[in-house]
């Protein structure tokens, strides 16, 4: 490790220790929830970034369970880890990553003997990740899925482990991440979003690539896939069939048959995603946003939301799930 990484690493761990924690009790069960970490020298901030080793470690929190209303990345940089979360137990070679969605239970067990072992957490508030960064996220991977999820499925607790055998790619954003949130300098915040969505990016292709092949799509399929999430609005099975020459039946098949979806879920599926993001993000109407998100009706519209989420547009609105159960819990 080099001198200027040390220096960066070291700055992490201060801000660590000089952190305000701030935790609340559920109102349901015993576990702590965390406000979300607020740093002496930064404020609050969309995405905030700490460095721990093992001094830090057996005074922390984290030892017993506890949620976060943040989504959390924790990434195991030197030396190997454990994560319990409810019943599983989870183990991180140095190089791997796991990430929470907001309000998941779970402990970090500290288990490599190596007293310079570290693990970089990185807060991300839910309010940046649906405004700024989800549309930049690549549809393959689930990473898409995975940072909606919560807004809509009040009970959603997942995590995501991923094995990345030190990926030099992974590697390098991350340090390049932690050198501009550090350094702290001209157009540092953009520059750490701009990491982050590469590394999200970079653990949906890790997932990918890891998936068992049997399951994973053709090539071109993956690029009709992305043809529906450009052309949602206005799309027929027989327009995406003569783009890319197919026989429309035949087409329908092999979608069911890589996808286990028909062809008017992905469609279903693509209009949900941007009406969702729509809500959440302009003062649009319902019906605007309808038409926007490729509905003739607006009474199709909200027969279609209710069922695909459960809940109405307006309701969805009004109280975002992710938000309202921050609140509740305090």
């Amino acid at each position: 490790m080099d001198d200027s990484l040390k220096s960066v690493l070291g700055e992490l761990f201060k801000e660590y220790k000089e952190v305000d924690w701030v935790y609340y009790s559920d109102k349901n069960d015993q576990v702590l929830t965390e406000k979300g970490p607020v740093s002496k020298r930064r404020g609050s901030t969309d995405i905030t970034i700490f460095a721990y080793n093992k001094e830090i470690f057996n005074y922390s929190t984290g030892r017993s369970s506890h949620r976060h209303e943040a989504f959390v990345i924790n990434y195991a940089f030197k030396g190997r880890f454990a994560v319990r979360m409810e019943e599983r137990e989870c183990f991180l070679e140095q190089g791997d990553i796991y990430i929470m969605q907001p309000g998941t239970p779970h402990t970090v067990l500290y288990v490599d003997d190596i007293d310079d072992a570290v693990m970089i957490s990185i807060f991300v508030k839910p309010d940046l990740m649906m405004r700024t960064l989800v549309h930049l996220l690549p549809k393959d991977g689930g990473m898409i899925d995975f940072v909606l999820r919560p807004f809509f499925e009040e009970q959603s607790r997942q995590f995501v482990i991923v094995n990345c055998d030190e990926d030099p790619c992974i590697k390098n954003t991350f340090r390049t991440m932690l050198i501009d949130y550090v350094t702290d300098e001209v157009c540092a915040e953009q520059l750490v979003q701009c990491s982050l969505v590469r590394i999200l990016g970079l653990i949906a292709r890790k997932r990918y690539q890891l998936h068992d092949k049997s399951e994973t799509y053709s090539a071109p399929l993956r690029q009709m896939i992305q043809y529906i999430g450009q052309n949602f609005t206005d799309i027929s099975l027989k327009a995406v069939a003569e783009h890319f020459s197919y026989n429309a039946n035949y087409l329908s098949s092999l979608i069911r048959r890589e996808t286990g979806q028909t062809f008017s879920d992905l469609v279903r599926n693509a209009r949900m995603h941007n009406a969702c993001f729509l809500l959440l993000n302009t003062d649009q109407s319902i019906d605007e946003i309808a038409e926007c998100s490729g509905f003739g009706y607006a009474a199709n519209f909200y027969r279609t939301f209710k069922t695909h989420f459960g809940v109405s547009p307006t309701s969805f609105r009004k109280h975002a799930p992710i938000l309202r159960t921050c609140e509740e819990r305090r």
